[in-house]
């Protein structure tokens, strides 16, 4: 009798007992088979299964084996297994070996079975070290084809940036990557998130030809006991493996409230602001902020946020330690409110911010200080060092993680900020918690509080606006809660012109900032970080912001601003046209890193589709193709393409390819929106997010009406050429629009606020 899959011969499998198992929600069915030793097996439905041979485990989906040979592993204390058995209770592995308590992995279908949540029950057999791993390998991924993980790199270990798998076994990073997509011969898509939980903190990494999940504490003796280690998502759609998986995976983990669906964009990053770090550096000053930002709305540009970001702290000693809440005097001797005061009044600037780190400057508090007398009772030491230096390893002190007296040290610095007139912070520096937890406190819960501690006091006074920022681990990540910012890349470096993946060019910027928004979205808003309209890759920068979905800002010199450049970002007033959902690359460029290929990513305003499109490669030219249906989930058949630059038209069916041609750091911008009875409204096209420019629109047979939000250039595909055209119910001559290969505009006042165009045919 054949089984339902087979699992490669190895000569540590002792082969003498074997069980196959159907996870279901109330029952596990086990059914002898008639063949001696034969595997045993229960009949499969259409989605996830697992199976268990010899000492080993295979999971299957879609009626194939996906990932096989995976057994726990425990550094420095091998584990043995010689067996792997159903317990008889349902989702319940038992591995055996020859001289150590059984070791328990408990998986649980999620999303009608095609998630799987993998957790260990370590009976001892973990090392009493805390910084060793436990966790679970794979040997193979039967069928596998292609995938691409995310690296959370050195030094710092703040960011991840894309690395292709061809395959996952022969990985040169043992621990560290953040997630991983990937996909098999026969279409299928999986998924995978580290997770974690009673205590301990996971990240997938391959080791010795295998690869999986491995989770550490930091604080030795920890048990280890139902410990969420892994989620593995399974489908056809890309797009909804990755949503399906964080939402199960959170939800398992008890940080469902940490999905992006759940939360509230904040108000205060609705407009464009500027940041002014690579302006002045840590060389700021109330003065030179009024003069930069004065070469802002001397110009009659809109400037409805500012961050006060590295140099306004009042710090001292050489690794930098805060001293009080209070400004450096001697940049700010009135402190920050006549500041904020100022911009308000003069220059129309809506929500100022400012920066810190978590542990409230890069060294910590001053622990003889000012706020080190003030707080003695609720900080706490941590070994560290900062990270890209080479000064060595020092005693620190931040607001505690053992406790959620943290917060008093947050919620005392934030009353008084708000009490200046400070509206939102951005905080740095965020993956210090694990530091901080090392030796002290389990890392899974040191993390949480100290997010906790945070985020509690960020909602309190700041209604919940921060920039979360060097937080692309899990153990930052996961735990911020009702949260909905965090940055997607690696800081913004203008002189930088290498395609390397650290500290690269606009190009490698983009890429990461894409890539990374398929992991990061289903929890966050994605940051893309500020850029400069002076630069020569502005506009490179300026579109994928425009797809982005969060917040747009820039660190220009002041009196260098292309004003042309960052006009098409936003309305009259300041606020960001924002995409309805985050940009994701394409289907066709999941794994794609730096091929020599056109690299395009998406975002969606109501109906119509954004497609970005640029080459990231080190290559003076590429080519390719793109279609209508690269825009996923977009309804239609028959598509108009508007490309925002060369201002060309097109009309296509939603399969249809159209060339891309690049040259280095080239780019493009397309609108695609679907047609209705031969038409589409495009929106105002001096606006990269042209679509978001429509705020209510109907066609019908032989008319279409669209209301944009304030004046511009109105266009609109027609397939006939229009016989009347009116603008707020007044009736324009023909020598008022222009209708050409398909493409009607409108110009329209662009003073006072919303029109309406009306053509007919």
């Amino acid at each position: 009798m054949p089984t339902f899959f087979s699992v490669p011969g190895k000569a540590r499998h002792t082969r003498k007992k074997a069980f196959r198992f159907i996870l279901n929600p109330l029952l596990l069915l086990l059914v002898a088979c008639a063949a001696p030793k034969e595997a045993e097996r229960t009949e499969a439905p259409a989605g996830f299964r697992v199976s268990a041979e010899g000492d080993a485990l295979t999971l299957g989906w879609g009626g194939k084996p996906r990932l096989s040979g995976g057994s726990p592993v425990f550094e420095g204390k091998p584990f043995a297994a010689t067996g792997a058995e159903a317990d008889g209770s349902a989702g319940t592995f038992r591995f055996t070996g020859p001289s150590a308590q059984p070791v328990e992995l408990t998986i649980d279908r999620q999303a009608g079975g095609d998630v799987a949540i993998l957790s260990l029950t370590a009976r001892g057999n973990q090392s009493p070290d805390g910084e060793k791993y436990l966790g679970l390998l794979f040997d193979a991924f039967p069928g596998y084809k292609r995938g691409i993980a995310f690296y959370c790199y050195d030094p710092v270990k703040a960011w991840t940036y894309p690395v292709p798998v061809p395959d996952p076994g022969r990985l040169p990073y043992p621990k560290d990557l953040q997630c991983m997509l990937w996909q098999y011969e026969d279409s299928t898509y999986a998924a995978a998130m580290p997770l974690g939980g009673k205590g301990y903190n996971a990240t997938l990494g391959a080791e010795g030809g295998r690869f999986g999940a491995k989770s550490v504490s930091l604080v030795d003796h920890t048990p280890a006991e139902a410990v969420p280690l892994l989620a593995v998502s399974f489908g056809k759609d890309p797009f909804r493996v990755v949503d399906q998986l964080y939402e199960a995976g959170l939800t398992a983990v008890g940080k469902g409230e940490n999905l992006r669906r759940k939360k509230q964009y904040p108000a205060a990053f609705e407009g464009i602001g500027w940041c002014t770090w690579n302006a002045y550096g840590h060389a700021l000053s109330e003065s030179k902020i009024m003069a930069g930002v004065h070469t802002f709305t001397g110009k009659k540009f809109p400037l409805p946020f500012l961050l006060i970001d590295d140099g306004w702290l009042n710090i001292t000693g050489p690794n930098g330690q805060l001293k009080t809440f209070t400004p450096d005097p001697a940049k700010f001797p009135g402190g920050l409110k006549p500041v904020v005061d100022r911009l308000r009044r003069e220059h129309g600037v809506r929500h100022v911010g400012v920066w810190h780190t978590i542990n409230a400057y890069w060294g910590g508090v001053d622990s003889t200080g000012e706020l080190g007398r003030q707080y003695r009772d609720l900080l706490m030491p941590y070994r560290d060092k900062v990270t890209w230096t080479d000064k060595p390893v020092e005693t620190f002190y931040g607001p505690t993680v053992q406790s959620e007296a943290g917060f008093r040290f947050y919620d005392d610095w934030y009353g008084y900020l708000k009490g200046q007139g400070i509206s939102f912070v951005k905080v740095d520096n965020q993956l210090v918690v694990d530091r901080m937890a090392r030796r002290n406190r389990p890392l899974w819960e040191a993390a949480g509080q100290a997010e906790a501690n945070l985020q509690k006091a960020a909602a309190k006074h700041f209604g919940g606006a921060v920039v979360n920022c060097m937080d692309m681990t899990t153990n930052v990540l996961y735990h911020l809660g009702s949260s909905a910012v965090a940055r997607a890349v690696e800081d913004y470096f203008p002189e930088d012109t290498t395609y390397r993946m650290h500290h690269g060019n606009a190009a490698v910027h983009v890429l990461c900032a894409l890539t990374n928004s398929l992991w990061l979205s289903p929890m966050v808003w994605p940051d893309y970080d500020m850029f400069q309209s002076h630069h020569p890759d502005a506009h490179y920068h300026a579109i994928a912001r425009a797809i982005s979905g969060g917040p747009v800002y820039f660190t220009d010199a002041p009196g260098k601003q292309r004003f042309e450049v960052i006009w098409p970002l936003i309305y009259r007033d300041g606020r960001i046209i924002r995409s309805d959902v985050p940009a994701r690359p394409t289907e066709d460029c999941l794994f794609q890193v730096q091929e020599a290929r056109p690299f395009k990513a998406f975002s969606r305003s109501g109906e119509a589709g954004l497609l970005g499109v640029w080459n990231v490669a080190d290559a003076d030219r590429v080519t390719g193709t793109f279609r209508a249906a690269d825009v996923a989930g977009l309804p239609g058949e028959n598509f108009a393409v508007y490309e925002y630059f060369s201002r060309q038209l097109r009309v296509v069916a939603r399969d249809e390819a159209l060339p891309l041609d690049l040259k280095r750091m080239g780019y493009a911008l397309y609108y695609v929106v679907p047609l209705k009875a031969g038409a589409a409204p495009l929106g105002l096209l001096n606006k990269y997010n042209a679509p978001k420019t429509i705020t209510r629109q109907s066609v019908s047979a032989n008319a279409l009406e669209a209301t944009v939000a304030e004046g511009g250039t109105f266009g609109a595909c027609l397939a006939k050429a229009p016989a009347r055209v009116a603008v707020d119910g007044r009736e324009l001559t023909p020598q008022q629009y222009r209708y050409e290969g398909g493409l009607l505009t409108v110009p329209l006042d662009e003073t006072g606020g919303a029109r309406t165009v009306q053509v007919g045919w």
